[in-house]
């Protein structure tokens, strides 16, 4: 390398340095009415001169229409905010952002995201929301939570909750729990935890259930043997558990009201129960409850212990021959057992003697035997 290059270098690298700098910083600086695309597949953009087919990445301006094609797509907006499409979604860039048709993730940190569709505002508050424009138009808050506005009527949304407004103006007058497919991608990122959690409680809560007298798993003094940490809360009575309610749909609510501190011990209760009646599953409810996995399954699964325990206590011992589960408290003594094993069994003997009996005697006198 001569002495002139060794010169110019340092110079030549400067200027590349600040030239990628700058074109770094235009690429982020976005102005209000405009939008970067970024597509993984292929999208349909129509300006207002032309239309073209879209690979990659492209800057988008007021009154452009784009639809996704092939693959998916992401729109990053000014002030932090996104958008990511679907197969056959299509959005028109303008304030507000309008969804004319399909599936979208809207994204909002710091200032919040409206998109429009059907004549109703869905207002992204901060955190993830899921906007479905399709008969009906259906927006649900992964986090964060959202309002929409239709015909003058408004419904906030907070998180793992939904809004199915089917045409304009009809808004729901609450919000019920997210809807979601656990094959969805969308779903599985932001709830996929949730999911999980609430296959495994579900088979805990039948499986308590199944052991578990109906008597027994009504009333209050029950449930503090089995949950200790129900003693020391005096709002927990008999008038708190339902007697409608399984023994093990009451178990996982109260592990979950045990172990959240969002509020008072009636509070938690009521909104614990309040939002599995609403459809939540409860992978939902303990999420919404700020409830982590492990120590709601390891709470739960002392519990079934205490109750095998608790159960086997106070009523007689019962043999493994036994009868189900509403013989329990009965508790007869053991000389019972024989007969009630016994008395089936011999009459499964006789039933069985007879039709061979029968059989024998009708058909056979006319053609068979006499033969031999």
């Amino acid at each position: 390398m001569s002495k002139s290059e060794a010169r110019i270098s340092p110079a030549i690298l400067t200027g590349i340095v600040v030239a990628t700098l700058l074109a770094g910083c235009g690429r982020e600086r976005l102005q209000p009415g405009e939008a970067r695309l970024v597509v993984d597949g292929r999208a349909r953009v129509t300006t207002a001169s032309k239309a073209f087919t879209v690979r990659g990445t492209r800057r988008l301006h007021r009154g452009d229409r784009v639809r996704v094609l092939v693959g998916t797509a992401s729109v990053e907006l000014s002030d932090d905010r996104s958008l990511e499409l679907r197969r056959r979604s299509a959005i028109t860039v303008q304030e507000p952002l309008q969804l004319t048709t399909g599936d979208t993730l809207a994204k909002a940190a710091g200032t919040a995201l409206t998109v429009r569709t059907a004549m109703t505002d869905v207002v992204v508050t901060r955190g993830a929301s899921r906007i479905v424009s399709s008969l009906a138009v259906r927006a649900g808050a992964y986090s964060g939570g959202l309002d929409v506005d239709s015909a003058g009527r408004r419904l906030h949304v907070p998180g793992l909750r939904q809004a199915v407004v089917p045409t304009a103006g009809l808004v729901p007058d609450r919000p019920l729990p997210i809807a979601y497919e656990p094959s969805d991608a969308w779903d599985r990122h932001y709830l996929g935890e949730a999911i999980d959690l609430g296959a495994e409680l579900a088979n805990r809560s039948r499986g308590f259930a199944g052991q578990v007298p109906p008597a027994e798993g009504s009333t209050a003094a029950f449930f503090r043997r089995v949950l200790p940490q129900l003693a020391s809360e005096p709002a927990f009575e008999d008038a708190t558990v339902e007697a409608d309610r399984s023994p093990g749909e009451t178990l996982v609510g109260a592990a979950i009201v045990v172990l959240s501190n969002r509020g008072a011990f009636a509070e938690r209760w009521a909104a614990v129960f309040g939002f599995r009646d609403d459809g939540a599953d409860w992978g939902l409810v303990a999420q919404d409850q700020g409830v982590d996995r492990t120590p709601l399954l390891d709470e739960i699964d002392k519990v079934l212990t205490r109750a095998t325990v608790s159960l086997a206590g106070p009523p007689p011992p019962v043999g493994p021959d036994a009868g189900p589960a509403p013989a329990i408290p009965l508790g007869p003594p053991p000389p019972s057992s024989p007969p009630e094993r016994t008395t089936p069994t011999t009459r499964h003997r006789t039933t069985t003697t007879r039709p061979k009996a029968t059989t024998t005697s009708l058909p056979i006198p006319t053609v068979t035997i006499p033969n031999r």
